[in-house]
Formats: C-alpha cells, sequence, structure tokens
C-alpha cells in the first residue's frame, strides 16, 4: 500500500518513469504508423493494378469502337471497278495518225453510297506486241459523281503506238490502262482503283481497219483492279 501511495505521489513524477512511459508511446505509435503505411500501401497496390485492368479494358473497348467504325465506314463507302463495255466491239482504223478509234469502259459503283471528285487518268495505245505497254496515264476524264450502285460510261479514245514508217501488222494490241481517284461522302480518304486490259485486233480490210478478235483480257499485278 504504501508503494501505491508513493508511486501516484512521488514516483509517477521520475524522469525514468516518464522516459519508460513515453519510449512505449513512441513505439506503440511507430507500430500504428507502420499498420497504417502497410494498408496504405496494399490499397495503393490494389489500385494501381485495379487503374491497370480498367486502363487495358478502356483501351481495348476503344480499339474495338474504332475496328467497328472502319469496319462500317468499308461497308459502306463507294466502291468502283473498271470493265470493257462489252455490247460493242471495238473497231478502229490504225491507218489514221493519231487517233485510230475509241472503246467505252465502263466505271461501276457497287458501294451503298455516291463516288464524289471521280477523276480517271488513262492511256490506250495500239502496239504490235501483247506484252504490256508502258507510259504514263497522262490522259484524263472526269465524271464528278457515281450514284450508289450505278455505272458511268466512258469513252477512251485510242491513239497508236507504232512508228510512223512502221508497217502495221495484220494482228495486233491495244492495250489500255489507267486508274480511277474517287472520293465518299462517309471519309475525308482519296481511293483508288487501278485497270490495264489487253485485246487482240486483227486488220479485216487493206485501208486499215480492224477489228477485235477475241475478248479483253484483264492483266495487270495483283494488286492492280482493286477497290482500295
Amino acid at each position: 500500500m504504501h508503494s501505491i501511495v508513493w508511486f501516484w505521489t512521488t514516483g509517477i513524477h521520475d524522469a525514468t518513469w516518464v522516459q519508460a512511459i513515453a519510449a512505449v508511446a513512441l513505439v506503440a505509435l511507430t507500430l500504428v504508423t507502420l499498420i497504417v503505411l502497410g494498408i496504405y500501401a496494399w490499397d495503393t497496390r490494389t489500385l494501381a493494378a485495379t487503374s491497370k485492368v480498367s486502363a487495358e479494358a478502356a483501351e481495348r473497348s476503344s480499339k474495338l469502337a474504332s475496328d467497328q467504325i472502319q469496319a462500317m465506314i468499308g461497308k459502306e463507302r463507294a466502291r468502283i471497278y473498271v470493265v470493257p463495255f462489252r455490247d460493242s466491239f471495238c473497231n478502229v482504223n490504225v491507218s489514221n495518225i493519231t487517233k485510230i478509234g475509241e472503246h467505252a469502259f465502263i466505271l461501276s459503283n457497287v458501294g451503298p453510297t455516291p463516288a464524289v471528285n471521280v477523276l480517271t487518268a488513262f492511256n490506250a495505245v495500239a502496239t504490235a506486241f501483247q506484252t504490256e505497254a508502258t507510259g504514263k496515264s497522262n490522259r484524263f476524264s472526269n465524271r464528278e459523281v457515281i450514284p450508289a450502285n450505278q455505272e458511268s460510261v466512258v469513252n477512251f479514245p485510242i491513239e497508236t503506238g507504232l512508228a510512223a514508217d512502221q508497217r502495221v501488222p495484220d494482228a495486233f494490241y491495244i492495250h489500255i490502262w489507267g486508274e480511277v481517284t474517287y472520293n465518299d461522302v462517309i471519309s475525308s480518304t482519296s481511293r483508288s482503283t487501278k485497270f490495264r486490259f489487253r485485246i487482240p485486233m486483227q486488220q479485216t480490210r487493206g485501208d486499215g481497219s480492224a477489228t477485235q478478235n477475241g475478248n479483253w483480257i484483264r492483266c495487270g499485278s495483283e494488286e492492280d483492279h482493286k477497290a482500295t
């Protein structure tokens, strides 16, 4: 009983006891701080992992939405293909100096939206050989708009690729090639379709007149004739 009275009256004010209690309190406070920091670190790690998963999910959703939009544009946009007009024969006269004839080609828009700003660069020549003719497509035919699922007919004038002093063979070939560029109403991207055709020709009389001796043959690289 005497010791208890001494502690509460005198010992409690002893510096040793004060330091001991302060040390215990500091240890307890440090322990609590460590626990709080551990909980915070765990929550931060969990939040970071959750944020990463959310960011990846958002990125996947964004890419999926972008792919869906591009697929919709690809499905709905205009597409132009070029084919010879097969309801008429190709007839030329190689005795002419420049233009020996012409042949109609069809620009067919198979897309569900109009093709606008349609421009065709082409070249059309007659040569003695069936190997592909070369040269820049520097002649142009302009068709401003081709409606959805509609066709437009364009006539390509044919020039001679033979030298003026060269005898025109009885059998020769006409080569027509070029590129159609166009836009559509749902995208600002410029599209294009390349084309290249060849047809065998045969002189019918001695005056230079000739007519086709077979069908138009689609030729060129694999990338030609594709609507980009």
